[in-house]
């Protein structure tokens, strides 16, 4: 019998990137805290995201973050919270805003599946 636990945690190490906790201000990846907004996708380097605040996100900056993303998740930090739907039509890529505690589940799963998935994660 195979147990899951240690089978999802078998998965899960394969991952460039794992998520293993997030709490509002943190998230630890692969062993390392970060406290400041970071963008996660398999294909790239983990990066520090150098923007504060949702109204800081631009078009241009969505587009540059992946040549081929199958979707684009935004987590707003601790809370759920709107982007412009102007930023939205304009971003070439679809997007999903959550809290960041949804958009690093949604994260790991669709990862998992192996989809180019891009998360955007303010803490």
């Amino acid at each position: 019998m195979i147990d899951m636990k240690t089978a999802w945690a078998e998965e899960a190490s394969k991952l460039q990137h794992t998520i293993q906790t997030y709490h509002p201000g943190q998230i630890q990846i692969n062993d390392i805290t970060y406290t400041q907004p970071v963008i996660l996708c398999e294909t790239q380097p983990l990066k520090h995201w150098p923007i504060d605040t949702l109204l800081d996100i631009t078009p241009d900056m969505l587009n540059a973050l992946s040549s081929i993303p199958t979707l684009i998740l935004i987590g707003t930090g601790p809370h759920h919270q709107s982007i412009p739907l102007n930023l939205i039509a304009q971003c070439m890529y679809p997007i999903e805003v959550m809290h960041t505690r949804a958009a690093c589940q949604t994260y790991t799963v669709l990862s998992q599946e192996h989809r180019a998935v891009i998360l955007a994660a303010f803490l």
